[in-house]
């Protein structure tokens, strides 16, 4: 566990055979996959977190059998700062109703800067939903310093089971990793028709 981009929050840092992987946290007991390395030609044995150069960053470094030695650094300033936010008004929706939020993108750099844009759900019992990204991926360019609003839509199928249900906005330099920011918000579906519906 460690703050490997520099939000605050502790990102869970994993490694198996075949690779490594960050995972953000969403909510209680459920996480976001961030970015995925694939284990390089030599042998990894272990996987450290440090803040090895001060900047408030935690850097992963890769230990081998050998004297070989990688380190990666996760530091979502090498590929741009961005804020998003997205929000809704109403978060009980009918089934066969319409799920309506604001988003807001922000490039925090003095530079131009391009990403992709998309949009995910988990279902309840915090399974992704299959048909994900629900948006995009949009390819964007922001101005140094500027701000894209878009107040996006979604028809929930009246199929749709009953539950808690999380909507989860992403911004990558390059679809799908590396994540360089993110936001959420919870729903539910109901019935339609129920009282106080």
């Amino acid at each position: 566990m460690a703050d490997v981009d520099g939000d605050g929050v502790e990102e869970l840092v994993t490694r198996n055979a075949l690779d490594m992987r960050v995972f953000k946290a969403i909510d209680v007991g459920t996480y976001a996959q961030v970015a995925q390395y694939p284990i390089p030609d030599w042998s990894l044995i272990k996987v450290v977190t440090e803040d090895l150069n001060s900047n408030g960053y935690a850097e992963i470094v890769w230990v081998a059998y050998s004297a070989h030695q990688s380190i990666i650094v996760e530091d979502r300033r090498a590929y741009g700062h961005f804020g998003l936010g997205i929000a809704t008004n109403g978060t009980i929706i009918p089934q066969g109703g319409t799920l309506s939020y604001d988003g807001m993108l922000v490039n925090l750099e003095a530079t131009p800067e391009t990403v992709d844009v998309w949009t995910e759900v988990l279902l309840p019992g915090g399974e992704p939903f299959p048909g994900n990204p629900v948006l995009g991926p949009i390819r964007v360019t922001l101005a140094p310093n500027d701000t894209l609003f878009a107040h996006p839509s979604h028809h929930i199928p009246m199929a749709a089971p009953p539950g808690d249900y999380t909507y989860m906005g992403f911004v990558s330099s390059s679809y799908p990793l590396p994540i360089l920011a993110s936001d959420t918000f919870n729903f539910e579906v109901v019935q339609p028709g129920l009282p106080g519906r």
